[in-house]
This record gives C-alpha cells, sequence and structure tokens, in this order.
C-alpha cells in the first residue's frame, strides 16, 4: 500500500501472527526472509511505527533488495513487521510503501537520525533525476 504520509516501508513477516497459516491475513504477500540471499538484519526488535489510527507495528530494521515498476534498490532499509497492535485484527494486513520525506521515518522522531528511504535511494541510484514524483490514480468512471 502507498502512503505519502508516512516515510518508512514495512513489509509483514511470514511467522507473525497475521500471516501464519490459521489466521493467513496476508493476502496480498508476506516476506520469508530464508527465501532471500540479500537479506540482512540492520536492527533486531527497534522499528516501532504508529499511526493516527492507533496501529503499531513493531519488528526488525532489515536491508534487502526492493523493486517497484521495474526499478531495483539494493540494500534498501525497510521494517520487518513481527508484530502489530491493529484497529481491525480480521481485516487484510498488508505492508505499507512510505513516500514521505526523510525525516518522516519512525526512527526520525525516536532519535533524530534519519537514512535514506525509497525516493532519496532511487535518485541515489540514478533510477530517477529529482526526488520527486507523481501518482496516477485511474478513474474508472461508471457511465449509466
Amino acid at each position: 500500500q502507498l502512503d505519502t504520509g508516512s516515510s518508512d516501508i514495512w513489509i509483514p513477516w511470514s511467522g507473525s501472527s497475521q500471516c501464519r497459516p490459521r489466521r493467513n491475513r496476508c493476502v496480498e504477500g508476506q516476506f520469508n526472509p530464508s527465501r532471500s540471499s540479500t537479506f540482512e538484519v540492520l536492527d533486531s526488535d527497534s522499528f516501532l511505527i504508529s499511526y493516527v489510527d492507533g496501529t503499531q507495528i513493531q519488528g526488525d530494521y532489515i536491508a534487502d533488495t526492493f523493486s517497484i515498476g521495474g526499478a531495483s534498490v539494493s540494500a534498501m532499509t525497510m521494517g520487518l513487521a513481527k508484530a502489530a497492535v491493529e484497529q481491525d485484527p480480521n481485516g487484510e494486513f498488508q505492508g505499507i510503501i512510505g513516500l514521505g520525506f526523510d525525516e518522516g521515518e519512525a526512527i526520525y522522531s525516536q532519535i533524530g537520525e534519519s537514512y535514506p528511504n525509497i525516493i532519496s535511494r532511487m535518485k541515489e541510484s540514478g533510477i530517477i533525476t529529482t526526488k520527486a514524483y507523481s501518482l496516477w490514480l485511474n478513474d474508472k468512471c461508471m457511465s449509466s
């Protein structure tokens, strides 16, 4: 899920209670670190993000290759969601691609430091030429 109001990418962990086979609410996908040859834990149990609706996501800071729209960024810093406090514990559980400023990251509000988010990393790697993006929302007009 794209989010212009946050800046972190976080992905559901395949071992979380939200993704386990009995309750599998991770219908849009889940991440299994053992299936990645480029996965790296950066900081265990330090990822924590809260949203205005009261949702909280906790887990590890990780790095891995992140791909979107045919572009790939290696060693992208992300959160691996191992636990969650949710408003709707029965709905779908899906990750977030935060597209905000680096200073909008959860870690910045906690310790005053940031890391290059997806937009910054895409610019650094030459995928885009400026820290700008646009979203095209396909308006499917219904005619009567």
